[in-house]
């Protein structure tokens, strides 16, 4: 994002991170809007980050959502 992107364009800093997807998917499409540039042609409107930050296993099978939020 070239700096564009920080931690306060998904999170509130003064909320603790809830665990439902709707509000940081709700985040993604603040810029991704569908249709008039489909941003993903795989899901546009749900489900940005089961794809884009997968979970991965940050140790011991604590399983952790990847912030490298990337084109897979």
């Amino acid at each position: 994002s070239q700096g564009a992107l920080s931690c306060v364009n998904c999170h509130d800093p003064h909320a603790r991170a809830g665990s439902d997807p709707a509000p940081y998917e709700a985040a993604c499409l603040k810029c991704h809007q569908p249709p008039a540039g489909v941003a993903c042609p795989v899901s546009p409107a749900s489900r940005c980050i089961d794809c884009h930050m997968p979970k991965i296993d940050s140790g011991q099978r604590v399983m952790f959502t990847d912030h490298w939020i990337r084109i897979r």
